[in-house]
């Protein structure tokens, strides 16, 4: 009688104990749901249903961020003409949502154009590359050009404390590398 008293207790025990992490898990699982209702798949899906799009490779780069990511996901996303056509990439972590970091990519016949009094910042990548870095309301931006390709990297705002210039600088340098 006693050995199940202590087997109910231990039963107990666990189940108090996990129900946090059900409550993650559920957390978790709702995220991913409302990515995939928006159009999300596996970065890999999506880069090949972009090269195929395209016919031609988007390079990712080597180093992201140094800050954690519980999730990832991609996307092509193409609406009505080709004009807004893009891959993207986004990274994000959700009990920290200022860890997001968002990769887009599109081709430059149809790039995003800055206006002189959006640019905070030109900068020379290793390569000698342009690029443009932008303040945003809720994001930093980092924009260049490689192989016809407009790569747009944005890092939230809270996080721009670990994830600067520098490392945003750093982020695309290895991009370029993995195009050469």
């Amino acid at each position: 009688m006693f050995f199940l008293k202590g087997h109910a207790i231990s039963l107990i025990i666990l189940i108090l104990v996990s129900f946090p992490n059900a409550a993650a898990v559920e957390s978790g699982t709702s995220l991913q749901k409302s990515y995939v209702d928006a159009g999300y798949v596996s970065v890999s899906e999506a880069l090949q249903e972009s090269s195929r799009h395209f016919k031609r490779d988007i390079h990712l780069p080597f180093q992201i961020p140094p800050i954690p990511f519980t999730h990832i996901f991609g996307r092509f996303h193409s609406a009505s003409g080709e004009m807004n056509d893009e891959f993207e990439v986004e990274y994000i972590n959700e009990n920290l949502p200022e860890n997001h970091f968002i990769i887009r990519v599109r081709p430059i016949e149809h790039q995003i154009t800055f206006r002189e009094n959006e640019i905070d910042h030109l900068i020379q990548l290793k390569n000698g590359t342009e690029a443009v870095y932008c303040f945003g309301n809720q994001f930093n931006m980092l924009a260049f050009e490689k192989n016809g390709w407009q790569y747009m990297l944005n890092i939230d705002k809270r996080a721009a404390v670990t994830a600067n210039l520098d490392m945003l600088t750093a982020i695309a340098d290895s991009i370029i590398e993995t195009a050469e």
